[in-house]
């Protein structure tokens, strides 16, 4: 029963994290609509600039993974401690790895759609927008 309950908070969590990725990158287009209006007028392409807002989503969620796997060890060492022994976080390399490999993954899918708007934009419309 305990093994539901994690699965269901970590569902949450994987959620809420993608949608703060995704949130994230829509706020940055947003902000960004001129750059990439002036880009897409040099001659940017579509692919290109798909590939720059999946990179940069890609690069937040690795940098909050890592954050996130630093909170998480110094966490169960402090259960550790604070139990008495009786209880133990473990963290494993295969624990970290899978944890970063999901986070490379939720930045990806978060990228996905403020990465598709961006591409849409009009060099025109990017760069008449205040």
């Amino acid at each position: 029963q305990i093994g539901f309950f994690t699965i269901g908070i970590a569902g949450i969590s994987a959620v809420v994290g993608g949608l703060g990725v995704m949130n994230t990158m829509i706020m940055s287009v947003m902000e960004r609509r001129r750059e990439i209006g002036v880009l897409k007028a040099i001659g940017a392409t579509n692919s290109y600039v798909i590939r720059m807002i999946l990179i940069e989503s890609t690069i937040i969620s690795l940098i909050g993974g890592l954050l996130g796997l630093g909170v998480g060890y110094l966490g169960s060492k402090a259960i550790g401690a604070f139990s008495g022994g009786q209880a133990q976080g473990i963290v494993t390399s295969n624990l970290a790895l899978n944890s970063m490999l999901f986070a490379l993954f939720l930045g990806v899918v978060g990228g996905l759609y403020p990465a598709r708007k961006a591409s849409q934009l009009s060099p025109v419309e990017a760069l008449r927008y205040e």
